[in-house]
Formats: structure tokens, C-alpha cells, sequence
């Protein structure tokens, strides 16, 4: 059956109409902090934060000189596709303040939480896990965007401070040492040994003058006295410990003068 012309352009208005509708499915998320879309997926960031350092110990990676490690806390929500892939970190990119787009870091292994890639859930389920961004110090994160894999749909996120647990790089306090002053190191002195003090008994008026030096053999103190009351025409007995007559001293030389 042949159609009139005016219902002809009818029937052909209504299908052009029909496409535009069809055309129209929504690719690109409101920006907002929750994500979302027609199709596909959406994702939260559920906080943001700024480190220095991934892991701990021998597990741990940090950042090359004048970077930074942003790390987002997400989660990834199927909203109306079956079989859908989730969570693979290659999906989010990051935008920082200067226009820079960055992708994930592959240090983020390191972190306890890392997202991991889900294949074949279905609507209503969730994927939550952590990604990583090695960005310059001196780089503001701004902008969070996921690419769910489907018809291009890619989710994007504002970030604002509400979504930072730490808008700062994280800093290692070194630890104030204690107040103390070091005890300087002594000085090495020389050993000075003392002459002899022994003092010499008074002479006597006797014509005859003798003394009994009680010694120790190797004494440079006994020899000095020895050589002392010598030298002063002193007739000297010197007695040492193997002698007979040696009476023990309590220190050398022992002088008794004898006449």
C-alpha cells in the first residue's frame, strides 16, 4: 500500500526522532564525587591520600626524587551490565591541576589493598580496592576518571578536599635527639714520678758518721739516697731483703742513721 506524502514525511520524522533518543545514552558522568552514568558503571572515592613511601620493609617502594605517591580509596559499582569487567587499575586516569593526565603507578602492588580486576559481575555488585598515582610534589590532583571498558563510558570525579584523609605529603619526624652534652675526652697526661722525699736525719756531733739504708734492689729511689749520703762522707750500710739483718720497711728506702 502506497502512503500519502504527508504521512510518508510523518513516518519519516518519527524515525529520525526515534534514532536521536537512541543517540543519547549518557557517556559521561555528572562531576560529581559518586561517579555514575546511564550505562556501565560508576565509582566513589571513598578518601584520598598522600604518601611518601608504599609498604613497609624490604615490601616497600617509594617515589623518585621530587614525586609523591596519591592514593585513592575507590569503589567501583556495576550498575546495569552483565558480564562486566571491573576494577582493572589500567581503567582510571588521573588529571593534576596543570592539565598532566597520569596513569596508575605499578608500585601500588605494595599497598595492602591494591584493586584487583573482576570479571563477569553483574549489576548491583561492587569492586572497592586502592590506586596509586606517582605524581610531582608540587602537583594538586584534580580530577579522578574511570573508563568502564563499555561504549566508552567514562566516569569521571571531581576531587575536593573532602575526598583527602591527607592533603599533604606524609612526613618522616625524625626524632629530636636528647639535650646532652658529651663529656669531653680527658686529656692524656704525662706521669710525673716523685723525687725522693725522704729527708735526712739530722748529722750528730760525732766525729764518726754512718747510716744503715734499708733497699729495694732496682729502687731508682734506694740509688739516689745511697749516692746522697755517700757523697756526704757518710759511711753507708746498705741492706737488702735477702741480707741478714734487713728489717722490713714500710716504704723504700728505709734511712737509719747509726752514728
Amino acid at each position: 500500500m502506497r502512503l500519502k506524502p504527508i504521512t510518508a514525511v510523518i513516518v519519516l520524522l518519527l524515525v529520525v526522532a526515534s534514532l536521536l533518543v537512541t543517540g543519547c545514552i549518557n557517556n559521561t558522568s555528572p562531576n560529581s564525587n559518586t561517579g555514575g552514568g546511564n550505562t556501565g558503571v560508576a565509582f566513589t572515592v571513598n578518601s584520598q591520600t598522600t604518601l611518601n613511601k608504599l609498604g613497609s620493609g624490604v615490601l616497600s617502594s617509594t617515589p623518585k626524587p621530587g614525586y609523591k605517591y596519591d592514593v585513592f580509596d575507590v569503589t567501583v559499582t556495576n550498575l546495569n551490565r552483565n558480564d562486566l569487567a571491573m576494577g582493572n587499575p589500567l581503567y582510571f586516569k588521573l588529571t593534576t591541576n596543570d592539565g598532566t593526565v597520569y596513569s596508575y603507578s605499578p608500585s601500588e602492588t605494595w599497598l595492602d589493598n591494591d584493586i584487583q580486576p573482576v570479571s563477569g559481575t553483574n549489576p548491583g555488585e561492587k569492586v572497592t580496592g586502592q590506586v596509586a598515582f606517582e605524581i610531582p610534589q608540587s602537583a594538586t590532583a584534580t580530577t579522578l576518571t574511570y573508563n568502564d571498558g563499555v561504549l566508552g563510558n567514562i566516569v569521571p570525579v571531581k576531587l575536593t578536599s573532602s575526598n583527602q584523609s591527607s592533603s599533604t605529603p606524609a612526613q618522616i619526624s625524625s626524632i629530636p635527639s636528647t639535650s646532652v652534652t658529651p663529656t669531653p675526652a680527658p686529656t692524656a697526661k704525662a706521669t710525673v714520678m716523685p723525687t725522693s722525699t725522704y729527708t735526712p736525719t739530722p748529722l750528730s756531733n760525732t766525729t764518726t758518721k754512718s747510716v744503715t739504708i734499708y733497699a729495694e734492689r732496682g729502687c731508682p729511689y734506694c740509688e739516689a739516697a745511697i749516692a746522697q749520703y755517700t757523697n756526704e762522707g757518710y759511711v753507708v750500710t746498705v741492706l737488702y731483703p735477702s741480707d741478714p739483718g734487713f728489717v722490713p720497711q714500710a716504704s723504700y728506702p728505709g734511712i737509719v742513721v747509726t752514728g
